[in-house]
């Protein structure tokens, strides 16, 4: 399987393997970061574009900076 080309793809893999590092289920990181488990499932499958403070969130629920998100996103574009 190859790496995803998109943006929101690639946003999406980092996050979900970020989570999954850490051994968390989608709805403690949805609640850590106060989104919706359905909407973090859109984000983990490249379907949902969220925005800067959601990605903030995230981050945040993950125990990571922003930076740390990036580096991943980036080894998955």
């Amino acid at each position: 399987m190859s790496p995803p080309s998109n943006p929101q793809a690639a946003l999406g893999a980092a996050i979900k393997a970020l989570r999954e590092k850490k051994e968390m289920k989608q709805q403690t990181l949805a609640e850590a970061a106060g989104i919706g488990v359905a909407h973090l499932s859109k984000i983990e499958r490249g379907r949902g574009n969220p925005t800067w403070s959601t990605v903030v969130s995230i981050a945040e629920a993950l125990d990571l900076s922003i930076v740390e998100v990036a580096r991943r996103f980036e080894k998955l574009r």
